[in-house]
């Protein structure tokens, strides 16, 4: 009964009654199980989007690079819900945008890149959420759609002429 850190919180904790999870030789200290398996989900829907991301800064300039200020604005958008699939959505309108202008260094696109992204991306997660809402709704059917109205024709029509007679 040694006392320990939790790896997320680092709440004091004591190797009794931690969740331990064994790497290699080393054992990591967690507050609970729970905490543990939402810190793991958590990091890997984030990874995940980086990767999201980055495939769609490689299909927009039309290269593969390694520069850290890609990165550094790919990092703005990890932790917003639905971002990558939003810009992703967007990325021919991206690069229409960028081969209308020239650049002196990569940065400067890069810049130039984030700052499209961070005025237009408020929009473009609505629109994406719509139209997620729109395909999720599109097969079901609602009660009105199931109302048959109880409608008789009549036989005769009646006009003017009838009256005039």
């Amino acid at each position: 009964m040694r006392k320990c850190k939790c790896g997320i919180c680092g709440k004091e904790l004591t190797t009794d009654i931690a969740y331990t999870v064994k790497d290699n030789k080393r054992n990591h200290y967690y507050c609970s199980e729970f905490e543990y398996k939402e810190y793991t989900r958590k990091k890997a829907e984030e990874a995940e989007n980086r990767q999201k991301l980055y495939d769609v800064f490689i299909y927009v300039i039309g290269y593969k690079t390694t520069n850290p200020a890609l990165f550094k604005f790919i990092g703005q958008w990890i932790d917003i819900k639905n971002s990558a699939e939003a810009i992703d959505d967007h990325k021919a309108e991206l690069m229409d945008i960028l081969c209308r202008k020239t650049f002196k260094s990569e940065y400067g696109m890069f810049s130039y890149l984030a700052a499209v992204i961070n005025n237009h991306l408020q929009d473009w997660i609505t629109d994406y959420q719509s139209k997620i809402e729109e395909e999720r709704c599109k097969d079901k059917c609602s009660e009105a759609d199931l109302y048959m109205p109880k409608y008789k024709k009549s036989g005769h029509r009646v006009c003017l002429d009838d009256f005039l007679d």
